[in-house]
C-alpha cells in the first residue's frame, strides 16, 4: 500500500499542479515543492487506513461499538492532524532537498513535467521512493500510536 502511495506522490509531484516558487534554499524550495504540489495530501487517508486496520481500533470497536469508537478516534485524529501533517510534509521536503538543488526544485515546482530537471527526477525516482518511505514511516507510526493511545485512554475514563 505504501509503495503504491509513493508512486502516486511522485507522479503527482512531476506531472500535476505546476506552481511558481521563489524559494532561496534547497530546504525552502523542497518544502514549497511539497506543499504546492500537495504531496502530503495522502497522509490523512493513509493514517486512517492504518488506524482502522489496527488491533487497538478493533478492540475499541468491540468495547464501545463502531459508532462511538469511530467518533472517539476521529476526535483524537482531528486534534493532532495539523501537527503531524506538517511533520509529514517536512519529512518529504527533507528527501527532495537531499536529491535536488533549490534551482532544480524551483523549476520542478514552476514547470512540472516541462522542467529541464524532469529527467533527473525520473532517474532518481526509485531512490527517492525508498528515502520517502524511510523518512515518513516514523511520523506515520507516531501519529497512529498517539491517536490510538489517546482514544484508548479516553475510553477508560
Amino acid at each position: 500500500m505504501l509503495k503504491n502511495l509513493l508512486t502516486i506522490v511522485l507522479f503527482a509531484a512531476i506531472n500535476i499542479f505546476p506552481a511558481v516558487s521563489s524559494a532561496n534554499s534547497a530546504q525552502d524550495a523542497a518544502y514549497s515543492f511539497v506543499t504546492k504540489q500537495r504531496l502530503g495530501h495522502n497522509f490523512e487517508t493513509t493514517a486512517r487506513g492504518l488506524i482502522e486496520e489496527s488491533a487497538p481500533y478493533m478492540g475499541l470497536v468491540q468495547q464501545l461499538g463502531a459508532v462511538k469508537a469511530k467518533r472517539l478516534v476521529s476526535d483524537e485524529f482531528n486534534a493532532r492532524i495539523d501537527v503531524y501533517l506538517t511533520r509529514w510534509e517536512r519529512s518529504l521536503a527533507n528527501v527532495f532537498a537531499k536529491h535536488f538543488t533549490a534551482q532544480e526544485l524551483s523549476s520542478l515546482t514552476a514547470e512540472g513535467g516541462a522542467s529541464a530537471h524532469r529527467a533527473k527526477f525520473v532517474q532518481k525516482q526509485t531512490v527517492i521512493e525508498q528515502d520517502i518511505s524511510a523518512a515518513t514511516k516514523p511520523v506515520l507510526k507516531e501519529f497512529v500510536t498517539e491517536v490510538l493511545g489517546r482514544a484508548m485512554a479516553k475510553s477508560r475514563s
